[in-house]
């Protein structure tokens, strides 16, 4: 992909993260901006936001699953998982509203989104409802 095409799909990543409201740390940022622009878009076919949405969340799932498995303090943790709530809402309103293809959430993000869940859960200590997972579930205002 050319520089131009690509310095615009990071863009467009990029203000697709403003507009979930996503409040990433600078660092990670950065790391995103440097993923994507080594990243093409996999199609053409498919709209901006669907692109960004799989994009974020390959990286998101990766980052907040190496957070949850490293075993650190929660506190340490809340940050990335709080993207992740975020980002999992807005991904599941913009495939109800049809800026993100139903198929390609289902298939794509949804599994992700389940896989934390499970880890969360599996994580929690005697199964009982932490507030992580209660934030996780709750419905967010700001949809």
């Amino acid at each position: 992909m050319p520089a131009p095409n690509s310095m615009n799909f990071a863009d467009k990543v990029m203000h697709i993260i403003g507009t979930y409201g996503l409040q990433l740390q600078p660092g990670l940022l950065e790391l995103l901006r440097r993923d994507i622009k080594d990243t093409a878009a996999r199609s053409r076919n498919r709209l901006a936001e669907e692109e960004a949405a799989i994009l974020l969340a390959n990286r998101l799932h990766a980052m907040v699953v190496a957070e949850l498995r490293s075993r650190i303090d929660a506190r340490a943790v809340e940050s990335i998982l709080g993207s992740w709530q975020k980002f999992s809402q807005q991904s599941m309103y913009r495939s109800d509203l049809g800026l993100i293809n139903r198929v390609l959430f289902d298939h794509e993000i949804l599994p992700l989104i389940d896989e934390v869940e499970q880890i969360l859960e599996e994580e929690s200590p005697a199964r009982n409802s932490s507030q992580t997972d209660f934030a996780l579930r709750r419905p967010s205002a700001t949809l």
